[in-house]
């Protein structure tokens, strides 16, 4: 753990060192952050201790940066920066702005217009909520919540159990039947009871238990009905043209596929539509669902009289010191240990500190921020969405932070020729890596390079790489502290096919061609950029594949392609080299903006590094 013999080094620290290092000198340093001069150079002892290096050289003129220093300062801007990003991220976060949240949906949930309507909406003013609806039945929905398998759970009715808090979204209406289409009553415009009577009725033994109301009129109607085993028992009946279901009002517009959706004169069951969660308060992302759908209800319901909810998610005010750097790295610390460890205990174990001192720097964190991090009353311990929000960036933080501490001290012992690059797949970079590699051998014998293929994506802000070369496309990259260079243009325009393939002999692929066989991919979490790059590129290309599986790398693709399991699309330079058992045939009219780029934080410093991106950005030296 990196911190001074006291552990108290704060982040004011790193501040109170880039000013005296922006400034020249300690007393021109200490008025502009208006402290005592004493004050300003203990703090900077401080964290030279901390560091393990001298960090400034002092003379009669002020103080310069030693290597050492010039390294850390560099750090610090990074730091900064995802301090302050940090701090938005927790304030979005406990507005409900930014957060996972996820939804099960019974069966007639799912078939609701109302919701769907209510799901859109929330998306567009929601846009950076993850948002996760899935299908969930009834009778699943009471442990899937407690369990925090899901966030709330919506369905129609339904007894409450004492330990989930639950609301009334809005009320639909059970006033239709719901037949195969190839029944002889679903090309009337509305049905009579007497003429269903004679039809079987299939009820979901669930949903006759959840709606009452459901089955005392169904009762009056003078109808029988058969209880089965689930709703989809129900509905397959249904289909084959075996009976008849209850359906909602909704449906009658938009009947799912092979079925008839007809009202049923005298048959009218209002039935609530209702939001389950935990009994712990809804967090902030729920409760603007509900104001959502009370906003959406309202207005389907042309300007009735019922109130629209507002959320109660206070907006966050931050402290005085925005900044946060009064924020100590031991609180980060303990933040992050606990939620990974799931405990107190746990955490201070492992950070071989008492429980209350992790408690204690947890609350103070709390303080430091304005809003709760941990929920502490369950078996386990669970991070609120600010919580998690702050949990990433000051994983980042610490990571950067360690990272520049050691370049520091390396640094200060004459150790600086050193980088480590990132890289995709050495095929996909199309000789520019192995290019580059060759020319930093000839200019530069002293540096040692190491090359890391498919670094994690926060690898530039942790400092786990100097730089990276990566596939470019428009929309790559969309963030100010990277700095992007596209070294080669690379289209994809060829599909890669096993050497056994029927369509290997081609020279030229139809498009349509393609149709008929599976397309491999990556998977949309790998690379969600890349994914939505190409699959909209293929779709207005007029391709719309048949998607046979995704995999998480091109390595673990090209395996499965070579084993004759489908296509997958390549770049042109593949088409002279292709991975080991495949052949790369070109797509008639196919191309893909796609190529091959540099990436590095945004005003590097470190010379070494600085020298490398310029090989790599040099054309004459990328010849191959």
């Amino acid at each position: 753990m990196i911190c001074t013999p006291e552990g108290r080094l704060i982040l004011r620290h790193l501040r109170y060192f880039a000013t005296t290092a922006d400034e020249g000198g300690v007393t021109r340093a200490a008025a502009r952050l208006r402290m005592a001069q004493p004050a300003l150079s203990r703090s900077i002892h401080d964290l030279e201790e901390a560091v393990g290096a001298t960090l400034l050289e002092r003379d009669n003129r002020g103080v310069r940066l030693t290597p050492a220093g010039v390294v850390l300062r560099d750090g610090i801007d990074l730091i900064h920066a995802h301090l302050i990003e940090a701090l938005r991220l927790v304030a979005l976060a406990h507005e409900g702005r930014v957060a996972t949240l996820r939804i099960g949906m019974s069966r007639e949930a799912l078939h609701s217009h109302t919701l769907g309507r209510v799901i859109a909406a929330y998306r567009k003013k929601y846009p950076d909520v993850e948002l996760v609806v899935s299908e969930l039945p009834m009778s699943l929905q009471p442990t899937a919540l407690r369990v925090a398998e899901v966030d709330g759970a919506i369905s129609a009715g339904g007894e409450d159990e004492s330990a989930i808090q639950c609301e009334t979204l809005f009320h639909d209406r059970i006033n239709s039947a719901m037949l195969a289409v190839s029944h002889p009553l679903a090309g009337a415009s509305a049905l009579t009871p007497e003429e269903l009577r004679s039809v079987p009725l299939r009820l979901d033994a669930s949903s006759v238990a959840r709606l009452p109301a459901l089955r005392t009129a169904l009762d009056q109607l003078g109808f029988a009905w058969e209880e089965v085993d689930g709703v989809d028992t129900a509905l397959s009946y249904v289909a084959a043209g075996n009976g008849w279901l209850p359906a909602l009002r909704s449906l009658q517009s938009t009947s799912p596929a092979g079925l008839a959706v007809k009202p049923v004169i005298g048959l009218d069951v209002p039935v609530p539509m209702v939001l389950r969660w935990n009994s712990a308060p809804p967090g902030a992302a729920l409760q603007n669902l509900l104001a959502i759908a009370s906003r959406v209800v309202a207005e389907e319901e042309d300007g009735a009289s019922s109130p629209r909810r507002r959320s109660s998610s206070p907006r966050l005010q931050l402290l005085p010191d925005a900044s946060g750097g009064g924020i100590e790295l031991r609180q980060l610390r303990a933040l992050v240990t606990s939620i990974e460890e799931g405990s107190l205990s746990a955490a201070a174990t492992r950070l071989g500190v008492t429980q209350s001192a992790i408690s204690r720097q947890v609350r103070s964190l709390e303080d430091a921020v304005g809003v709760q991090l941990l929920n502490r009353g369950g078996r386990r311990l669970v991070a609120t969405a600010a919580g998690e929000a702050l949990r990433g960036a000051a994983t980042v933080i610490l990571g950067i932070l360690d990272e520049t501490f050691q370049r520091a001290r390396a640094t200060s012992r004459g150790i600086t020729a050193r980088c480590t690059i990132g890289s995709v797949p050495r095929e996909l970079t199309n000789g520019v890596l192995v290019s580059a590699l060759q020319q930093l051998t000839q200019l530069h014998p002293e540096l040692s390079v190491s090359v890391v293929e498919n670094p994690a994506p926060d690898s530039l802000f942790t400092r786990e790489v100097d730089l990276t070369v990566t596939s470019m496309f428009p929309g790559a990259v969309d963030n100010p502290m990277i700095s992007t260079v596209l070294l080669r243009d690379d289209p994809l325009d060829c599909a890669l096919l096993a050497e056994s393939h029927p369509l290997a002999k081609r020279e030229w692929i139809q498009p349509a061609e393609l149709m008929d066989h599976p397309f491999l991919f990556i998977s949309r979490s790998y690379a969600p950029n890349a994914y939505d790059h190409i699959i909209g590129a293929l779709q207005k290309f007029g391709i719309a594949p048949t998607i046979g599986g995704e995999f998480n790398g091109a390595r673990v693709l090209w395996s499965v392609v070579a084993g004759g399991d489908g296509w997958a699309l390549g770049t042109r330079s593949l088409r002279t080299n292709p991975p080991a058992g495949i052949v790369a045939r070109p797509i008639e009219g196919l191309h893909i903006p796609w190529g091959v780029g540099l990436m590095w934080r945004k005003n590097e410093s470190d010379p070494v590094i600085k020298q490398v991106i310029e090989v790599f950005r040099n054309p004459q030296r990328l010849q191959v």
